[in-house]
């Protein structure tokens, strides 16, 4: 079962509609930054390899060029997104669209351009070229942004086989039928993100840069109930190599529901990545935290998890990975005390017509570690959920922003059958691609 929320007083703020509102110009104003100096163009092939019967790609293409390195980047970016709609193959394109990215600050999607044409078969200048520019995105200076706003249902998604439960009580099995909240309503998924980042030092061929930001995941819908909002701030250093990158960070997260403090976590987390010339990288975390919770004591504990990685690029328009994760929960409550451990497959292929597919499955176990022994049969869970996203690439509403939409579905099994579910979601919304 969901906890609910408690009684004791918010620690950060008392949540509510405005504080969309405080973020989201948060994030505008950080998107105010200084011109950057278009880059050099990458080696390699002089001449565009656009289709024979495309003079209007060349055109176009020729056209998003001079305005790049016009120091015009982020009107550039649509004419390359354009041309790739109609041949996602076109690997001269997507690295000026890399580069543009760049240029415009854009970073998570100038790394995943750069990463993408790296399983291409780029000439020796142009790949030592591409490894720069993603090395160059590591180490970047200055302020950046993310933010993403979608339609989604509130409430209680979740479709329970049972709503009763059979408790063993003094050699006596007595069913016992529980109350769920089972009303939906619509409401807005608001994510975002704002870091800085600060050169520090260089020791040899190593780099130090500093960082800090915040972040925000919220659920929020006409009125307080089903408001669901976590506030995060994170700061410590990069260690960067020539191609690897090791992070060090402290961090500190408030979760509120329903306007009322739910939990906090303050920890450590230690990262690293390892990438190769021909589009691998080898990606691995772990952190710990330690739990306060506003609901009541025994939810206090800490968190542990671990996880490690690996995806490619492949055949220089899509990527495809797999991540293994452990966490534990460690809290004198019995349905919080647990053990995750998940599979993750994941994907992005960019089809024709400037569709972007990511698809994700997951597998997950959850081992409860002293359940109650009340219960007859053990709660633990094996859960399948399946997701794809599909975004617009090409379609710009606003200053910069694209529409995507998101399906997913789980289907959790326990050998209690109040505690097994299928649960759907739907979101449709906006995500900033510039």
């Amino acid at each position: 079962m969901r906890a609910r929320p408690g009684r004791r007083p918010a620690t950060w703020w008392r949540c509510g509609p405005r504080i969309l509102c405080r973020v989201a110009g948060l994030c505008a104003c950080l998107a105010v930054a200084a011109p950057v100096a278009a880059q050099p163009a990458l080696p390699g092939a002089a001449r565009s390899t656009l289709p024979v019967d495309g003079a209007a790609i060349e055109a176009r293409f020729l056209r998003g060029l001079a305005l790049l390195n016009g120091g015009q980047a982020a009107a550039a970016i649509p004419l390359f997104l354009d041309i790739l709609a109609g041949d996602p193959t076109l690997v001269r394109v997507r690295l000026e669209l890399a580069r543009a990215y760049f240029a415009a600050e854009q970073w998570s999607r100038a790394r995943e351009e750069f990463f993408a044409v790296l399983s291409t078969d780029l000439p020796e200048p142009a790949r030592l070229r591409v490894l720069g520019f993603i090395r160059a995105i590591d180490a970047r200076r200055g302020f950046d942004w993310d933010l993403s706003i979608g339609l989604v249902t509130l409430g209680e998604r979740r479709r329970y086989d049972s709503d009763t439960v059979d408790l063993e009580i003094a050699g006596t099995v007595l069913p016992f039928t529980l109350e769920r909240d089972t009303d939906t309503e619509p409401g807005l998924r608001v994510t975002g993100a704002a870091r800085w980042r600060q050169g520090l030092t260089r020791v040899g061929a190593t780099e130090l840069v500093g960082f800090a930001g915040v972040d925000l995941d919220a659920l929020e819908g006409p009125g307080a109930r089903y408001d669901d909002i976590t506030i995060g701030a994170r700061t410590g250093v990069r260690f960067l190599g020539a191609r690897s990158s090791v992070v060090a960070a402290a961090f500190g997260r408030s979760r509120h529901v329903a306007g009322d403090g739910f939990e906090d976590r303050f920890g450590l987390d230690l990262s690293f990545e390892r990438r190769s010339a021909g589009g691998v990288s080898v990606f691995g975390a772990a952190s710990w935290a330690v739990l306060d919770s506003a609901i009541s004591d025994d939810r206090d504990g800490h968190a542990v998890a671990a996880q490690l990685g690996l995806r490619r690029s492949v055949g220089g328009r899509a990527t495809l990975g797999a991540a293994l994760r452990v966490e534990e929960n460690r809290v004198a409550f019995d349905l919080e005390d647990y053990r995750d451990t998940e599979l993750r497959v994941f994907g992005s292929y960019d089809a024709v017509r400037g569709i972007t597919l990511r698809p994700e499955l997951s597998l997950r176990y959850r081992d409860f570690r002293d359940p109650s022994p009340l219960f007859t049969a053990s709660p633990n869970e094996r859960a399948v959920q399946v997701a794809l996203t599909v975004q617009k690439s090409d379609l710009f509403l606003g200053d910069g922003f694209s529409p995507f939409a998101r399906v997913s579905h789980t289907r959790s099994r326990s050998d209690i059958d109040a505690y097994s579910y299928t649960e759907s979601e739907v979101q449709i919304g906006l995500e900033r691609r510039f």
